[in-house]
């Protein structure tokens, strides 16, 4: 997601998460968030969950890490899917 925009590698990622079967969720990040994750809503998450806090208005590495390890530890998953892009990668 960029600038509340979601980015083309959004969508094949949601398909995998469906493909696995059973219930997954969907975290978006960054400005414009809200936006984005109100867009995801239809597309079979059980849980479409956001965050515009100021560590992740910008992307950096470290203030993703931090959010996204928050997040996994509290809600106990498993698994986590992100696209194949730069930032994903991080």
């Amino acid at each position: 997601m960029r600038s509340g925009e979601l980015k083309s590698n959004t969508f094949p990622v949601v398909a995998a998460a469906k493909a696995k079967g059973g219930s997954f969720d969907i975290l978006v990040l960054g400005t414009g968030s809200q936006s984005a994750a109100d867009a995801l809503k239809g597309f079979g998450a059980a849980n479409v969950c956001y965050s515009e806090a100021d560590a992740v208005a910008d992307y950096t590495a470290e203030g993703y890490d931090a959010a996204i390890a928050a997040i996994v530890n509290a809600g106990g998953y498993k698994i986590i899917m992100t696209g194949a892009s730069t930032t994903g990668k991080d």
